[in-house]
């Protein structure tokens, strides 16, 4: 997931942080 965001919105310029909520007890991503 990450690396898809970083390719996507890297064309509008440097990605310098990427944020992803996680579920804190299945671990998995939110949304």
């Amino acid at each position: 997931i990450r690396n898809n965001l970083q390719e996507h919105f890297g064309e509008c310029g440097e990605v310098t942080r990427i944020s992803i909520p996680k579920d804190y007890e299945s671990g998995g991503v939110k949304g």
